[in-house]
């Protein structure tokens, strides 16, 4: 038969007690969180999940900033392109009248002065910068204006040829960057009279239509034409181009957002709290610790001379 005696009684139902009340504890601290794993301790495996959880979330973030910051890259490429079309298509109107034989010299000088102040503009609007202060045609060659016009009257451009690109999903980068020479730069021209092959840049050929018109050139005039043509078309192509890249920022930030909703919802039921049965837990722990203290309290008052009465 074994012997129990009052100290060993007495530090039993200490221990019971103290169990109890580190449990309730727990539970009021699970209550007032909302979380049902406190520590790693208390569930290693959803600990795991969610610190899992966590930093797919927080990658979402990032990618969710990216696709911001390429989307006001592209917003201002989109609105600078619409200007720099708006500006081409004002010196194809003028170039048509000029090349017509009823303008005289005169006339085509005073187009020429408005072409050279229509060129100027272009050259400005494509050294336009973006919110950040970058050039949003430069390519990543930052720090001075990509396009400069020489002492010679030349305009050159001083950027590089490379697209900038960004992450904006797991494994997934995407082109965001136009640089001027795509835009402004070398294009393969309509051949000359003689069948040989011709190109040249956007400001090179303005130079030329600029003269041109000095010159009373009516003849160069009407050739100039095809070249406009070809320049405009370029950036309706990469004007396309953006457009396209936009339309995807779009479609990727919706797929972002949907993610990070389903990886809330896994957290959620990884590691929230069911109220009602931790409640009711509370109120069967803080009955149990009623009752064990005051066991304990009669316990305490128990000594041989009660057994002997």
């Amino acid at each position: 038969m074994i012997r129990i005696t009052q100290a060993g009684l007495f530090n039993n139902v200490t221990q019971k007690m103290n169990q109890t009340q580190v449990a309730l504890a727990k539970t009021q601290e699970q209550i007032s969180t909302g979380k049902r794993v406190l520590k790693p301790s208390d569930d290693p495996t959803t600990a795991t999940a969610v610190m899992n959880l966590n930093t797919k979330m927080a990658q979402n973030e990032r990618y969710g900033s990216n696709l911001d910051r390429a989307n006001s890259l592209l917003s201002a490429q989109d609105s600078t392109l619409t200007s720099v079309t708006g500006a081409l298509d004002r010196i194809k109107a003028l170039v048509l009248r000029a090349a017509n034989d009823t303008y005289n010299d005169q006339d085509r000088l005073a187009v020429a002065v408005e072409i050279e102040s229509v060129t100027e503009y272009l050259r400005q609007t494509a050294n336009t910068q973006s919110s950040d202060g970058s050039y949003i045609f430069s390519g990543y060659v930052q720090g001075q204006e990509p396009f400069q016009q020489g002492s010679d009257g030349k305009v050159s451009y001083f950027g590089s040829t490379d697209v900038q690109k960004v992450e904006i999903a797991e494994q997934s980068m995407m082109a965001v960057g136009l640089p001027g020479s795509d835009v402004f730069g070398t294009q393969v021209l309509p051949p000359d009279s003689d069948g040989n092959a011709r190109s040249g840049d956007l400001f090179g050929q303005l130079a030329n239509t600029i003269t041109a018109l000095k010159n009373n050139d009516a003849e160069t005039l009407r050739a100039t034409l095809g070249d406009l043509n070809t320049f405009h078309d370029n950036i309706t192509i990469q004007h396309a181009k953006v457009g396209a890249r936009m339309n995807r920022i779009d479609m990727q930030k919706e797929w972002n957002e949907n993610l990070d909703g389903d990886y809330k919802i896994m957290k959620s039921q990884l590691e929230d709290l069911d109220y009602v049965e931790a409640v009711t837990r509370l109120k069967n722990q803080s009955v149990a610790l009623q009752a064990g203290q005051q066991s304990f309290a009669k316990i305490s008052q128990l000594s041989l001379f009660d057994y002997i009465r």
